[in-house]
């Protein structure tokens, strides 16, 4: 049967949550030239596309949509 992991506490909640954050960031960070040189609706697409659970993905891509488009004294047009 399966059993999903499921955190017992609120920090481990945060442990996991934290995590999954700067593992995608440091996955990004590594392509952040060509990210840079995407246009938001391409951006968005690519949310999108991220496999796992669509709606937290596309929760954590947004957030560093707006974070790229404030890097680049842009004003982000994305909203949730």
């Amino acid at each position: 049967m399966f059993k999903p992991l499921v955190p017992a506490s609120r920090g481990e909640w945060k442990r996991m949550y934290t995590g999954t954050i700067k593992r995608l960031s440091r996955q990004l960070g590594r392509h952040a030239h060509d990210l840079a040189d995407m246009s938001e609706d391409s951006l968005i697409a690519a949310a999108d596309a991220m496999p796992s659970s669509p709606s937290r993905s596309r929760g954590v891509a947004l957030q560093l949509i707006r974070k790229l488009s404030r890097l680049r004294g842009q004003k982000p047009t994305v909203k949730r």
